[in-house]
């Protein structure tokens, strides 16, 4: 059991290292979906909830709670991607010129992805996460036109400043610990992080957790260094947006998460202002720019700035909140999945964003419709989605813990940003088609990994397995004594 872990990072390693070779280009899409399998395969057994963590490659890998259960979920999602890639390069084989190094940025993605989530050492975590923007950079720029261009290189600019304040912070982190402990006993590993934070300087403490709170957040997409990810959710493809909306996002949550974990009940009162700040902030930048937008796919990812803001007063509110947090987090990775692949399908077939160009979409595209309906209705927070159920319970921990204020905030955030998207997007699928409309055709193969997506997200709601419930729980427990 104790090899799996490092098998989740160097099967896509291996694989991407294969597609070097000439003979193997033609042959990308299926090395994909067979090393998306494989990795699932693996995880399988890793996401059995067990009582005590257990480390690998020399303390250098941890799988406990949260590393289980975002493995899951960021590989699920990655399996859905790599389906719905290769049935759109099966129905238009002229996008298949120079898929290989799709595939091979892809892979080392998720492979740094998935050693960023079982990573035990702050740094080797931020090495981690800087090598998924690196590879994602030339992914944003793989359809090479000059909005893909410019967003590329804005998203990789935004990376580095927000990384590197998280990597600022831990440098004020470690000389905060040297100040009380000495360098040579300093250790970085997560779990002898919890006991040396406490003792540590604290000046330097709070200016290491302020500037990771902060470079974390930003990295998320939260205001106000927010801009990249709108431009880039926008220009980049489906499989590519999706990657970074539902894959990405929670391997930087994970981080975030990790260093909440790491403080415990230190300074507990300086994250919970600032991430109630960036938090409030973020819904109110994302519901003015919702209202205004008429591009269908830029509406989304502005509801994706929402859904951190959302996060943000949950994780600031701690343990009352958090099994509502991680239920909302893993909830909105497979909403923001649904909408991105189901936006794109659109966009195929009317090759427009506009949102007042498109009417009768239930007529034209039925499945992908019904998707884009149910995808608003779960991005909306409507039962029975585990969103709706993330949403009441982090609404009612704001109200048992007397933070009357942000409630009524987040209320009328949420009912404004319901009743702008709800005017935007309802009519895209109702009405009158356009003229001389053509029913598109839509096979149920290519509808799987969205229908694979809305069954996890159903069952998050209705019923969730006792082994997966279990997994929650144990994850919003480990939250400690925020």
């Amino acid at each position: 059991m104790n090899y799996l872990p490092l098998v989740t990072v160097l099967l896509p390693l291996l694989a991407a290292v294969l597609l070097l070779l000439p003979a193997l280009f033609r042959h990308a899409r299926t090395l994909l979906l067979a090393v998306a399998a494989l990795d699932m395969l693996a995880i399988l057994p890793l996401s059995l909830p067990r009582d005590a963590p257990y480390f690998a490659l020399e303390h250098f890998m941890v799988v406990d709670a949260t590393a289980q259960l975002f493995l899951l979920l960021i590989n699920a999602l990655f399996a859905g991607i790599s389906l719905h890639l290769h049935n759109r390069l099966r129905a238009a084989p002229e996008l298949t010129g120079d898929i290989h190094r799709l595939v091979r940025l892809a892979l080392v993605f998720m492979a740094a992805a998935n050693a960023a989530i079982l990573a035990n050492h702050v740094v080797v975590a931020w090495i981690c996460l800087e090598l998924t923007a690196l590879a994602a950079v030339p992914m944003i720029h793989h359809q090479r036109r000059d909005s893909a261009t410019t967003a590329s290189w804005h998203y990789f600019l935004f990376s580095a400043v927000s990384l590197g304040l998280v990597l600022l912070g831990v440098v004020c982190l470690t000389h905060g610990i040297e100040l009380t402990v000495g360098a040579e006993r300093v250790s970085l590993f997560h779990d002898n992080l919890r006991l040396e934070v406490a003792i540590a300087d604290p000046v330097w403490r709070r200016l290491g957790l302020a500037l990771m709170i902060f470079g974390y957040a930003s990295k998320l997409g939260m205001a106000p260094l927010y801009a990249w990810l709108p431009e880039t959710y926008d220009a980049a493809s489906p499989s590519v947006t999706t990657l970074l909306a539902a894959v990405q996002f929670n391997a930087v949550f994970v981080g975030l998460f990790r260093m909440l974990q790491v403080y415990g009940g230190n300074d507990a009162d300086l994250a919970n202002y600032q991430l109630t700040a960036l938090g409030i902030a973020s819904m109110l930048l994302a519901t003015v720019k919702i209202v205004s937008t008429n591009n269908y796919k830029l509406l989304i990812a502005y509801a994706a700035i929402n859904h951190a803001g959302v996060i943000a007063l949950g994780l600031a509110l701690g343990r009352p909140a958090a099994y509502g947090v991680i239920l909302y987090v893993v909830s909105n990775a497979l909403v923001k999945a649904i909408l991105f692949l189901t936006a794109g399908t659109i966009k195929a077939h009317y090759r427009t964003k506009n949102i007042n160009e498109l009417h009768g979409m239930i007529r034209e595209m039925r499945y992908s419709a019904l998707f884009f309906l149910v995808g608003t209705f779960a991005l909306l927070g409507f039962a029975p989605f585990g969103s709706f159920f993330g949403e009441v319970i982090i609404m009612t921990g704001l109200i048992t813990t007397g933070h009357y204020i942000t409630f009524a905030a987040l209320g009328v955030l949420l009912s404004v940003v319901f009743v702008a998207t709800g005017r935007s997007l309802f009519p895209m699928v109702w009405g009158e088609p356009r003229p001389g409309a053509v029913r598109a055709p839509e096979s149920l193969v290519a509808l799987g990994p969205k229908l694979f997506y809305l069954a996890i997200l159903l069952s998050l709601g209705v019923y969730t397995p006792a082994p997966l419930s279990t997994l929650l729980q144990q994850v919003a427990g480990s939250l400690g004594t925020r």
